[in-house]
């Protein structure tokens, strides 16, 4: 499967934007609908840095329709609730991660998750998978910036993780 390279974090105003891209040989719907009901620690199981793998997902009915969350749990037991604000089958998904606890409260006040599927060759698909980590201003988000390279690299370990795994999904 072919891979793009990581995007450079660009900290805009207080804002940390990072993607990643993995193309698989399997059409967008599919792709789509197997990002969309995948198992959370299947795939985002995995330490990268300080980023701790998600172990747990509570007070999930459905996920697939505008407005859907979901709690996620991760290994040192911090928090987010996740909320879909955008889906548009099969082509991108967007999702925002509030309520946040444990040490990632500190940096940021809010992610905002975006899953885009392209087609590719014939019969493929581009994932491309995007944070944008709205930095924690005032004196308590003084030290967001000199986190920024920190968080941006240990993300891109949790993307590579990530799409490497979606493999696992999408090509049995």
């Amino acid at each position: 499967m072919a891979s793009s390279p990581p995007s450079t974090p660009a900290s805009r105003s207080r804002t940390l934007q990072l993607s990643r891209s993995r193309t698989y040989p399997c059409p967008p719907e599919a792709t789509f609908d197997a990002i969309m009901g995948i198992s959370l620690p299947e795939v985002l199981g995995h330490r990268s840095g300080p980023l701790p793998g998600i172990v747990e997902v509570r007070e999930q009915t459905t996920w697939g329709s505008l407005g859907d969350t979901r709690r996620i749990v991760l290994a040192d037991r911090s928090t987010a609730l996740e909320t879909l604000v955008e889906v548009d089958r099969p082509h991108r998904f967007v999702y925002r991660a509030s309520e946040l606890t444990g040490p990632m409260v500190l940096l940021a006040e809010g992610v905002e998750g975006r899953f885009d599927v392209e087609p590719a060759g014939e019969g493929g698909s581009t994932v491309t998978w995007s944070w944008r980590i709205a930095l924690r201003g005032g004196v308590v988000g003084l030290a967001a910036p000199l986190a920024a390279p920190v968080i941006s690299r240990a993300w891109q370990g949790w993307a590579r993780g990530l799409l490497e795994n979606l493999e696992g999904v999408l090509v049995p």
